[in-house]
């Protein structure tokens, strides 16, 4: 009997995920398990349907302590380098991971595979995929190892006495199958699949080179290239700069630049106000770049970057919502990053512990799609009274509401009047009449509808709801109190699909996907946007939804 690619899941509570930062090429997830684990779409397709499937293509950190955080600051576009993230763990330093080769060459064959099944690639797709791929490889190490002692993947092999040759030799795609040259494969592989259709054959040879259980511990490591320390206890929550670019090529006003470099923020368990502190880094320098006291009192739960990173949103077990916003930046100086400060701040924003809060992310779909990825521009949403909407935020509590706040700036980069307003707020869909279900994650969809916004919510019960907010909320005149149809539940998630545990986070994939509705001979045809959601929980399981909206909503 030959080995293949078995099931495989993290066997702890699932504590964070984070999306592949430039288009959502993969997600990776960490756990108490102590893992972190990377998870890929591969399309199957046959002559008469298509799905996607999502497996686990390598585990990139296989640590000593239980993870707490992660997240992805790779980004293509920007001078940051692609395919890196930093992950969080029960410990006070910050790790930094950068992907080996093996791991790109595999992402670029599930790639390929995919496009080769569509029948008619794009030359021009083709081509940037390949210029991407090119650059993407720079002077990155083949693959990472473990040494026998000790908790940081090394790019070298010296360290790997115990770990054995053959892991390696398997899982290099130098020694695996590759569709040009089926050589390699075992005889009796190659007559069996041989007698099959094309499309079997594919995803037969696909299989062959997705890695072995016995390879994802040992053979899929990203190598280790540095440390972030400053904290004092354990890490609780990170969240970066680095994502979607809601960058227009006109916009010239310097807000978020491509060449800005990626900002980390990072909280850690404070046992004493003094740690209930936010430190900013600069990861490409290894070095904090400030440390924002003063807003807290006890642990940083949460924590979000506005659309154009000006704003910071923070808040925790102490109920209350901050708002650090980035001072003017000097175009002539050195230093690249602007320091923040608190600029408005709102005490007992909840009854009770706050666990998510999330910036909108403001898109322009009717621009289209463009060369395979959703093009963006920024939006500002004016009411009736002086002064613009710049920023909308949702938070949710264990108190079991979720509110909506509009972040009003009354003034340019040098004025400093900010006000911080609630809207809206509705308890979640699965609430009964006598008690309200604790909200433990949100995350607004990345994108606009034409005449709101989706915001989804996971639930201590393990539900998980997608609501739409309306722009009517942010009118003036209208009172929005729960009970009409400003705020109303767009998608209930079936139950038997949701977590049976509380859920830890949500988030969208930053790619957004079309679906056309009519005939594909008519060029004017409308088309759906299908956006894909990925959560996570304390039963053990990551879950990956696809959300399709209807043209005209």
């Amino acid at each position: 009997w030959k080995a293949g690619p078995c099931i495989t899941g993290h066997f702890g509570p699932v504590t964070d995920l984070s999306w592949e930062a430039s288009s959502g090429k993969y997600l990776l997830t960490v756990g108490s398990d102590q893992t972190c684990r990377l998870w890929s779409p591969i399309s199957i397709t046959t002559h008469s349907s298509s799905k996607v499937i999502w497996k686990e293509v390598g585990r990139p950190q296989v640590h000593g302590y239980d993870m707490m955080a992660v997240c992805s600051i790779g980004y293509s576009q920007s001078r940051e380098q692609s395919h890196r993230f930093v992950s969080g763990a029960d410990e006070t330093e910050i790790r930094v991971f950068d992907a080996p080769t093996d791991t790109l060459h595999l992402l670029k064959d599930i790639c390929s595979y995919g496009t080769h099944l569509d029948g008619h690639p794009n030359e021009t797709d083709q081509q940037n995929e390949e210029n991407q791929h090119e650059h993407d490889m720079g002077t990155r190490v083949q693959r990472a190892y473990i040494p026998s002692l000790g908790l940081s993947n090394r790019a070298t092999a010296s360290d790997a006495m115990e770990e054995g040759t053959e892991h390696g030799k398997e899982f290099s795609p130098q020694n695996t199958f590759n569709y040009d040259n089926n050589s390699s494969q075992p005889e009796d592989v190659e007559t069996v699949t041989s007698s099959l259709p094309s499309v079997k054959q594919s995803w037969r040879r696909l299989m062959e080179r997705l890695p072995r259980e016995r390879d994802l511990g040992v053979a899929s490591l990203w190598p280790e290239t540095r440390k972030l320390y400053g904290h004092g206890t354990e890490l609780a929550c990170m969240v970066s700069t680095c994502g979607i670019r809601y960058d227009d090529d006109d916009d010239d006003d310097g807000l978020y630049e491509k060449s800005r470099s990626v900002i980390v923020a990072s909280s850690c368990k404070a046992r004493n106000p003094k740690d209930a502190s936010i430190r900013l880094w600069n990861v490409n320098k290894s070095t904090c770049l400030q440390v924002l006291e003063g807003g807290h009192k006890s642990t940083v739960t949460t924590m979000s970057f506005s659309d154009d990173g000006l704003y910071l949103a923070s808040s925790g077990r102490d109920r209350r919502l901050c708002i650090w916003r980035q001072q003017h930046r000097d175009n002539d100086s050195d230093n690249d990053i602007s320091t923040y400060s608190l600029v408005t701040a709102i005490d007992n924003a909840h009854k009770r512990i706050i666990w998510g809060v999330d910036f909108i992310r403001i898109a322009n779909t009717t621009r289209g799609i463009a060369k395979g990825r959703a093009e963006y521009s920024k939006t500002e949403i004016t009411n009736n009274t002086s002064g613009t909407y710049k920023n909308i935020m949702a938070t949710g509590s264990r108190d079991g509401f979720v509110k909506i706040w509009c972040l009003k700036d009354f003034g340019g980069e040098e004025d400093l009047s900010i006000e911080l307003k609630e809207v809206c707020r509705f308890v979640p869909n699965c609430a009964d009449d006598n008690k309200n279900v604790a909200v433990t994650a949100l995350a607004f969809a990345p994108n606009v509808l034409q005449t709101g916004f989706l915001v989804a919510i996971g639930t201590e019960c393990g539900l998980i709801e997608v609501w739409f907010i309306s722009k009517s909320v942010f009118d003036d005149n209208v009172k929005c109190d729960g009970t009409d149809n400003l705020c109303q539940i767009f998608v209930n998630i079936s139950v038997e699909d949701c977590h049976v545990g509380p859920v830890k986070k949500l988030a969208w994939r930053p790619k957004i996907s079309r679906l056309d509705c009519n005939n594909s001979s008519n060029d004017g045809g409308e088309s759906d946007n299908i956006l894909t959601l990925a959560t996570c929980g304390t039963d053990h399981g990551v879950r990956v939804f696809d959300v399709t909206i209807g043209n005209n909503f």
